[in-house]
């Protein structure tokens, strides 16, 4: 038995059908990007990854818009987030720790600039942090799922032999 498993397989649908003909019954924690087949998981079976997410507030800063302010929280926040995140996986905080330094007022921040985007007055960015907030505690399983990492890079590291990237 293993504590984690990458698979690879081609399909030619992201459906949802797609999805439960390969993740039968609780696999345990999935870590996926924001496509809309996942939504179905709870919160305690989904990370969502926050290298995907990142490239979402990016993309809110590139518009050069009413959303780029939203993005560039969004993005200082994922940064402060990933990075003491490194901390917890270098042994220099632990778990615990993390949860009650960084993630109360991460967290909360995240949600504030959230609901900002919301009425930003950018449809795109609006139309992903309404997303986000619908669900907002896949954004946070990791804190609190032993075992389990705020991104897919392990997933990406272990395809490319690479060790680098959050």
């Amino acid at each position: 038995m293993t504590a984690r498993v990458t698979v690879f397989l081609v399909r030619l649908s992201r459906a949802r059908k797609a999805l439960g003909e390969l993740v039968v019954g609780h696999p345990g924690v999935l870590t996926t990007d924001r496509y809309s087949a996942y939504n179905h998981l709870p919160a305690g079976e989904r990370q969502v990854c926050r290298a995907h997410l990142r490239r979402d507030f990016q993309a809110m800063i590139d518009r050069q818009n009413n959303g780029s302010v939203v993005g560039e929280d969004l993005l200082t926040y994922a940064d402060v987030l990933l990075g003491q995140w490194k901390r917890v996986r270098d042994g220099t905080l632990t778990r615990c720790g993390f949860r009650r330094s960084y993630l109360g007022w991460l967290r909360t921040g995240m949600r504030d600039f959230l609901e900002r985007g919301i009425v930003c007055g950018c449809e795109s960015t609006a139309a992903v942090c309404r997303e986000l907030v619908a669900i907002e505690p896949a954004l946070y399983t990791f804190a609190s799922v032993e075992g389990v990492e705020p991104t897919k890079n392990a997933t990406r590291r272990a395809e490319a032999g690479s060790s680098s990237g959050y």
